[in-house]
């Protein structure tokens, strides 16, 4: 078996399950409240999504490839936008007195620069399916 079109198909399936499993783990995750483990498992689920559109662009199956790169960028959506939610503090100094803080950060996702990879990836691939394919040169006239 060493057809590449069979191969690829093979690989497309492949990475499709992949990516279905991390979506599992990304649900039960979420349920646990364990967001950082959510972002893990979409932006790996997007990175098998990514390379299934990329095979399928490869066989010139578009409309299955913008599916794929679709799923990806939503994958990737969520961890991109996220920020740490600001909390406010209040703590004791040892001698009967408060303090109240506040932290108003700003932190990104651990999956941050993985998710952003993934989308520049992405979109780089979906610019390139939107260019009009190269014309073959017109056939000369002269013997």
């Amino acid at each position: 078996m060493n057809d590449p079109k069979a191969l690829a198909d093979d690989a497309v399936v492949a990475a499709n399950r992949i990516a279905a499993v991390y979506d599992l783990c990304a649900t039960g995750y979420r349920s646990n409240g364990n967001i950082e483990l959510v972002h893990y498992a979409e932006v790996r689920s997007a990175q098998y999504h990514f390379a299934a559109g990329r095979l399928l662009r490869l066989e010139d199956n578009n409309d299955a490839a913008r599916a794929a790169f679709a799923a990806a960028l939503q994958g990737v959506r969520e961890t991109i936008d996220w920020k740490q939610s600001s909390q406010s503090y209040r703590s004791s100094n040892g001698t009967g007195g408060t303090s109240v803080g506040h932290n108003s950060s700003s932190l990104q996702s651990s999956y941050y620069g993985s998710a952003v990879s993934v989308r520049d990836a992405v979109q780089a691939e979906m610019a390139e399916m939107a260019k009009p394919a190269a014309a073959s040169p017109a056939p000369s006239s002269k013997p």
